[in-house]
């Protein structure tokens, strides 16, 4: 619905004519007189690489050339840029109205797009909406704790991360019904990785070792190793790209975006939990049963909060599993959230279970 709004009109002739064979780039700079093709073209992990030493540039100078040649101004790119960044710091600002007890910048910072983004806000889908919590947490870490000059670091990373996203979604997918969380949630990592190693000085190979590391581990976690290394590894970014695409293959449509298994089916496990158990201890929690979903410091929190409130404990059961259920379960006590229905008597807790066994 969103593409059928655009206006054409408005769209520079040569990305609405682009084409999705691109050349060689060991063959030399292409023809700048075709509006097809973009001066410095890439198709692979390999072949990005070979044009930022054959140019000597950077990723993100190489994806800010291809933007000129498409018919931009220098003042132009950089509103954009900026334009996106502000949506995303906004959600930022939006989410992140008081601050979660023991959860960490980056955690906080992706968790508060993910609530705007839950709430119908606006949002940056980067590199979609499900995803979009990660690139704007790993930026915002650079310009309040890294970075200190935040426009360069705001258009390198996101230049950066852009190319990174466009290998994916040339070699694979960003789709979630295509290819499982993996395709969303692994490659805004990767994409968030070369970001960040970018921003911090990383030479083309470490940027995309970083995002090779970040299909598979988290993305500040992955710039950092990347960067601790001497530029020799056994397994490239087309690889890894090239990995995903093979499980998304080999993956049972249960386990993608439709819902059909994994925590969803453990849905009308929760309500009948919930019915069986609601005469016992805790106001219808057996201590076993929580133990059985969480540990450690989460359980503690489930525990203090469940003798406190237990009919908001209840709430927040019936909708959160694992330790989503202990996050919510902390913010809700602690005061930085509320559920959408908060129960004041057990007629309301039948008609929630009824709701929820439907």
């Amino acid at each position: 619905m969103f593409y059928k709004g655009v206006d054409k009109s408005s769209v520079h002739g040569a990305r609405l004519q682009q084409s999705h064979s691109l050349s060689d780039p060991e063959s030399g700079r292409e023809d700048s007189s075709d509006p097809c093709t973009p001066p410095y073209p890439f198709a692979s992990g390999d072949s990005l690489l070979a044009l930022t030493k054959k140019y000597n540039m950077t990723i993100a100078q190489i994806v800010y050339e291809n933007e000129i040649h498409f018919g931009y101004s220098d003042k132009e790119i950089h509103q954009k840029i900026v334009k996106i960044w502000g949506v995303m710091d906004d959600c930022i600002r939006t989410g992140r109205k008081t601050m979660i007890p023991a959860m960490d910048f980056l955690s906080c910072y992706a968790i508060a797009v993910n609530e705007v983004n839950a709430s119908g806000g606006r949002i940056v889908t980067s590199p979609t909406n499900g995803a979009a919590g990660i690139i704007p947490a790993v930026l915002k870490y650079i310009i309040e704790f890294v970075s200190d000059d935040p426009d360069k670091a705001i258009e390198t990373f996101l230049l950066t991360a852009a190319a990174v996203g466009m290998l994916f979604k040339r070699g694979s997918t960003i789709s979630a019904a295509e290819g499982g969380c993996q395709a969303e949630v692994g490659v805004a990592c990767s994409m968030a990785s070369a970001g960040f190693a970018a921003c911090m000085g990383a030479d083309p190979e470490t940027v995309l070792q970083a995002a090779e590391i970040g299909i598979a581990v988290k993305a500040v976690t992955a710039a950092q190793l990347a960067m601790a290394s001497d530029n020799v590894y056994s397994v490239t970014l087309d690889e890894a790209i090239e990995a995903m695409r093979l499980t998304a293959v080999d993956m049972s449509v249960k386990y993608k975006e439709t819902s059909l298994s994994g925590l969803a089916s453990l849905f009308m496990i929760v309500a009948q939990l919930l019915s069986n158990f609601k005469q016992k201890s805790l106001y219808g929690f057996r201590m076993s049963t929580l133990v059985g979903w969480v540990g450690g410091d989460a359980f503690k929190t489930i525990y203090f909060f469940a003798q406190n409130n237990p009919l908001q404990f209840k709430v927040c059961a019936i909708f959160q599993l694992s330790i989503d259920f202990a996050i919510t379960a902390q913010r809700v006590y602690y005061g930085a959230a509320t559920p959408a229905t908060v129960l004041e008597e057990e007629d309301d807790l039948e008609q929630a279970l009824a709701l929820a066994e439907e």
